[in-house]
Order: structure tokens, then C-alpha cells, then sequence
């Protein structure tokens, strides 16, 4: 099961952050929490060669429960960056979530209002 950090739990709404465990939580729901932090953290990976906001993103286990650490400034509901970082990731994670488990994982998560407000959970073909 994953620990959410309790400085986690008090972010913002709106925030990056707040974002950021909704999608934990309900990636955690559909998938499990090995999975959840496996396919965050590949997307993390390969979106922090271009977004420096990623810094301060962990992903960690311990004895089997894994974790995640945000930045601070991702707790700010009007951080531009940290929103835009957060974007980023989700960039990343849809064409994983397609591959894997077709359009079933990336309609549910589009189905979220703050995540259908973003409108990019839009519907890929997996790469061949």
C-alpha cells in the first residue's frame, strides 16, 4: 500500500501536488501500488530530461510499501511550473497507460474532473 507523505495530504486543491496524489491514489485503485509507482516513475524518468521541476520527485520503497516525495512548491496551487511539470508527466504516462492496458486505465482518469478540465488524457494508439 502506498504512504502518502501527510504534507502530501494538505496540498492545495488545484495544486500540483493535489494532482499528483489523485493520480496516485486512483492509478493505485485500478493497477496496485507496485504498478502505480513502476509506471510513475518510468514517466518521471523520461520526463526529467526536459522539465528541471522533476528534481525533487521521488518514488521509494520500503519492506514493500512504496512511496513518494513532492517538492515543496508543488503544494502551491498557483506554481506555474509545478503545473506544468505535472502536465508533463501525464504526457509521459498516457502513452505507458495505452500500451499497457489499452484505453481502459486513461478513460477512467479522464473521466476525473480535474483531469478532464486538462483535456490531455486524450485517447493514443500504443506505439507499435
Amino acid at each position: 500500500m502506498a504512504s502518502e507523505k501527510i504534507e502530501d495530504l494538505h496540498a492545495g486543491a488545484g495544486s500540483a501536488a493535489h494532482l499528483f496524489v489523485l493520480l496516485w491514489d486512483t492509478l493505485s485503485n485500478i493497477l496496485g501500488t507496485a504498478a502505480t509507482a513502476t509506471l510513475i516513475a518510468r514517466a518521471v524518468k523520461r520526463a526529467m530530461r526536459s522539465t528541471p521541476a522533476f528534481a525533487g520527485v521521488s518514488i521509494t520503497t520500503k519492506k514493500f510499501t512504496y512511496e513518494y516525495r513532492l517538492p515543496d512548491s508543488w503544494r502551491a496551487p498557483d506554481n506555474a511550473a509545478a503545473m506544468a511539470a505535472f502536465d508533463r508527466l501525464l504526457e509521459e504516462l498516457v502513452p505507458l497507460l495505452t500500451t499497457l492496458t489499452g484505453h481502459v486505465v486513461v478513460r477512467q482518469l479522464a473521466r476525473l474532473a480535474p483531469f478532464a478540465a486538462k483535456r490531455l488524457l486524450v485517447e493514443q494508439e500504443p506505439p507499435l
